[in-house]
């Protein structure tokens, strides 16, 4: 009865639980654990929000881009012949804002900046001028009928003539990232 007895004592005493230096190296190593990832935490919501504020930039852009596109297809001819066009500028009319207007975008590469001017052709309002995003880099080429050829070819100049492209290239060059759309303008007849 007395081996039963030690041996319980021995059951129970180790029942008893952690000493404090046991607790202490625990709660260290927890904390230790604990701070790593609250660390990893706060860089990935850091990581995100930046990410976020760069995704929103670009959305703005390509926004903007939308209407450069939608007002190429637009375009209206008019007998006096409208649309003019470089490497790095257009000008043509376009139905915008319920009226035509006559539209200029332009890339200049000193100020590395992309504006859109408007001017009611109908009024005499004055030109409205307004940058419309910053860009590394900008090119624009046109789709135009060879006459000579008797096929289409793309150009990097269009002159002041009543021919509307077939077709506009657009390529933006934004912190590395190349963004190309072409954009198809209806026939005019």
């Amino acid at each position: 009865m007395l081996k039963k007895t030690r041996k319980y004592q021995a059951i129970s005493a180790c029942k008893r639980g952690f000493t404090l230096v046991e607790t202490l190296v625990a709660l260290g190593i927890f904390s230790i654990a604990a701070v790593g990832l609250v660390s990893c935490l706060f860089s990935g919501i850091k990581l995100w929000r930046a990410v976020s504020r760069e995704n929103s930039g670009y959305n703005l852009v390509f926004l903007e881009l939308d209407e450069l596109c939608r007002n190429l297809r637009q375009n209206v001819s008019l007998p006096t012949g409208n649309f003019t066009a470089s490497a790095t500028s257009l000008e043509f009319a376009a139905a915008d804002s319920g009226q035509i207007r006559q539209l200029s975008y332009l890339f200049d590469p000193d100020s590395k900046s992309f504006s859109r001017s408007s001017k009611a052709l109908s009024g005499g309002q004055a030109r409205q001028s307004k940058k419309i995003f910053s860009a590394d880099d900008a090119v624009f080429s046109y789709l135009v009928w060879d006459a000579q050829a008797k096929a289409y070819s793309w150009r990097e100049r269009v002159a002041h003539s009543d021919k509307v492209p077939a077709a506009v290239s657009l390529q933006f060059v934004f912190s590395g990232r190349t963004w190309n759309k072409t954009v198809f303008l209806p026939a005019k007849r």
